[in-house]
């Protein structure tokens, strides 16, 4: 077990009616029905064209990238972190009334919480794809660690049906709010899974209420080169804004999500 306080990274979500000429504005075309053909627009939902230009540089007319000082590194949580992958979260209970809801376990962001005013509960995350997760972390929520869960089981599944135990853990309390800790699944358990659901099974003592205030999911490594481009994709909106409504996009649930880091020019 390895204790870790959390961490940020600068992320972007977008969501707008993206319309986007495949040369980029700087470029006049003269053939109009040719620049029409090259429009896209989308709001990023199901039903929504989505874009087949995902981390991927846009080029000038000789072939060259527009873009420099630019790379798709970032960190944020614990390494070979894979959170961002989560498409969707059900539990058993939330505080919808009071924000604490459940799409706040995989924020990224410490502040927020999910509640369920019951002295255990469950979550279940969809990935977008089967990932082998050999590491997972909790982060205690703002207050009150009677709340925190104490015993559970971390179950994965290939189908969202047939669910293997890959960690129990019992006994378990965190020593500071915001506090992250990470476990290690045993390696004998280790799988491809594209569910996994967590199964708190008591808290730490508080009659009706358990919280948590996030969970990370982790493949390990982290030692990789970071991907040669900024990253794009289509993911759920941003978790927070000023001006905004928390997990909305433009019409719907999703946004176009950036992610990257400035680098020394060569």
């Amino acid at each position: 077990m390895r204790h870790r306080r959390s961490s940020r990274a600068v992320l972007g979500a977008v969501a707008f009616a993206l319309v986007m000429a495949s040369q980029g504005a700087a470029v006049a075309l003269s053939d109009r029905a040719a620049a029409g053909a090259r429009e896209f627009g989308s709001s990023f939902e199901p039903d929504d064209p989505a874009p087949d230009w995902i981390s991927t540089v846009d080029t000038a007319p000789d072939g060259s990238a527009r873009a420099s000082g630019v790379d798709g590194g970032y960190t944020t949580g614990i390494p070979g972190n894979i959170t961002d992958r989560v498409t969707e979260v059900r539990a058993s209970g939330e505080n919808a009334a009071g924000g604490e809801v459940k799409e706040n376990l995989v924020d990224g962001e410490s502040g927020t919480k999910w509640l369920t005013f019951q002295p255990a509960g469950w979550a279940e995350f969809d990935l977008a794809g089967p990932a082998e997760v050999v590491t997972y972390a909790l982060t205690s929520a703002n207050d009150f660690e009677t709340r925190d869960p104490k015993d559970w089981t971390l179950k994965g599944s290939a189908d969202g049906k047939e669910w293997k135990t890959l960690d129990t853990r019992s006994g378990e309390s965190f020593t500071e709010r915001f506090q992250t800790k990470s476990y290690d699944i045993p390696r004998d358990a280790v799988a491809g899974y594209r569910h996994f659901r967590l199964d708190i099974t008591r808290n730490n003592g508080a009659s009706m209420i358990t919280q948590l205030a996030d969970v990370q999911f982790s493949t390990g490594g982290g030692e990789a080169p970071p991907p040669k481009e900024m990253l794009s994709l289509v993911d759920r909106g941003p978790s927070g804004s000023a001006t905004a409504k928390a997990g909305a996009g433009f019409t719907g649930k999703r946004a176009l999500r950036y992610a990257g880091r400035h680098t020394a020019d060569s």
